[in-house]
């Protein structure tokens, strides 16, 4: 993972874009105007779920990770690393105007992690204001959701060969996720974690 500073962050995501499509001056003028670069650091709460989330996150460098507390346990939903797009689904409940004090979706910096922070409206207006600001999310989107398409299957695996699968799914490696999270979002035991690493080292 490279280290960035606050002025890569920018021309950085900017890039991370132009990868999908080419963006035209006047959506990176917009989208500047509209956002923020924020450092997180290690095990920062980025959304702590108490309320809805306001903003969702271009991942610059590091590591987030989102979950729901549930029944006392923490169930992870999922994990994304830089030249990705971080959202709960608060950004959908807010849109078809559900109660802003209902539990949200918690936000956890894995890693030391810099980000464009940008409001879920200010996307939205975005979107609707530049063609290509929605291919470039739905793109992001659409990833995302293949992904969560396929997790029903990979549980049916194996844990080495779920392990070894998601590992090709996703653009980071495995082994930075602290192995109580990435047991669940595996869902693996930790035993059965501690086995595949054992097999993979």
């Amino acid at each position: 993972m490279k280290n960035f500073d606050q002025e890569e962050a920018y021309p950085t995501l900017f890039k991370t874009f132009r990868e999908i499509l080419p963006v035209p001056l006047m959506l990176v003028q917009d989208f500047t105007q509209r956002s923020v670069a924020i450092e997180f650091k290690k095990n920062d709460v980025i959304t702590d779920g108490g309320q809805l989330s306001e903003y969702s996150y271009f991942i610059i460098s590091g590591l987030v990770m989102c979950y729901t507390a549930r029944e006392g346990t923490n169930l992870v939903r999922w994990i994304r690393s830089e030249n990705d797009y971080a959202y709960s689904m608060d950004i959908f409940r807010l849109r078809l105007g559900y109660d802003p004090n209902l539990v949200g979706n918690i936000l956890i910096a894995l890693e030391d992690t810099l980000v464009i922070r940008i409001r879920h409206e200010d996307i939205s207006w975005l979107q609707d204001n530049s063609v290509e600001m929605g291919i470039i999310v739905n793109n992001f989107m659409l990833g995302h959701s293949t992904l969560e398409q396929q997790i029903p299957v990979l549980y049916a695996l194996a844990p080495l060969e779920r392990y070894k699968e998601m590992q090709g799914k996703v653009s980071f490696e495995l082994g930075r996720v602290p192995d109580i999270y990435l047991a669940s979002y595996l869902n693996l035991t930790l035993t059965e974690l501690k086995n595949v690493r054992e097999k993979i080292a």
